[in-house]
């Protein structure tokens, strides 16, 4: 964990093209990577940083959610808002069920105001309200306006996914 922390703050204070051709380089070299796999895609499982497994053909799916994740973290101009709604249902598709397994959140459902959609994501607590992409980020540690709970409480942080 130290040494993924020192690489992010690292890469934080990269300027955008260099950050770019970061990105570019690794996605190539993940390429050649997975080109030298003896076995199938699917028989291979890799471990992520949040301690979940995962399917080595997942790599992509998880690699757009890292990339998607952190430019909104280089406040570039580049808010939850700016997900697609594929991305931000697909993300919390995923991502809902791992916290219910695996992390103590303090609410219990996330309610979408623009669709209508629910994850359970805690075993008690109120449930917490707002856009598909504002609980997303909430739910991801990032900024989050408009998000609240239903029974009025305060909103709780939402526990670190990684």
């Amino acid at each position: 964990p130290e040494e993924r922390s020192a690489e992010i703050d690292r890469r934080a204070a990269l300027p955008w093209s260099e950050l770019v051709a970061e990105a570019r380089l690794t996605a190539e070299q993940l390429g050649l990577a997975l080109d030298r796999l003896q076995e199938p895609l699917g028989a291979r499982t890799l471990r992520l940083g949040s301690g979940s497994e995962i399917g080595a053909w997942e790599l992509a799916a998880v690699r757009i959610r890292e990339i998607e994740v952190h430019r909104v973290d280089l406040g570039a101009e580049y808010r939850p808002v700016d997900w697609s709604p594929a991305f931000t249902v697909r993300t919390l598709d995923q991502v809902a069920p791992f916290f219910r397994a695996r992390r103590e959140v303090p609410a219990h459902t996330l309610r979408c105001t623009d669709t209508g959609r629910c994850w359970q994501v805690g075993r008690s607590g109120p449930d917490v309200v707002g856009t598909e992409a504002d609980l997303l980020a909430w739910l991801l540690g990032r900024a989050h306006p408009g998000v609240h709970t239903t029974d009025g409480t305060p909103l709780p942080a939402a526990p670190a996914w990684v």
